[in-house]
C-alpha cells in the first residue's frame, strides 16, 4: 500500500471513533479527541518526511534562512 491509502485508512477510522466518542458525550471526550489527534498528526508527518526523504529530498531543504 502507498501512503496515501494509508492516510485514506486513518482519516477513515478516525471518522469512525469520532462518531462512537459522539455516542459516550463529548465532555468525557474532548481529551481523548486532543491526544487521537495529536498522534494521527504526528504519524501523518512521519509518513511525508519518510516518503521525501526516500524521494531524495533532504530536510534541510525546507528550512528558511
Amino acid at each position: 500500500m502507498e501512503a496515501r491509502d494509508y492516510i485514506a485508512l486513518m482519516i477513515l477510522g478516525g471518522c469512525f471513533v469520532l462518531v462512537g466518542l459522539s455516542k459516550v458525550g463529548w465532555d468525557d471526550v474532548i481529551p481523548v479527541i486532543s491526544v487521537i489527534m495529536g498522534y494521527y498528526f504526528g504519524y501523518v508527518v512521519g509518513l511525508v518526511k519518510g516518503f521525501l526523504l526516500k524521494r531524495g529530498i533532504k530536510e534541510e531543504d525546507f528550512e528558511e534562512d
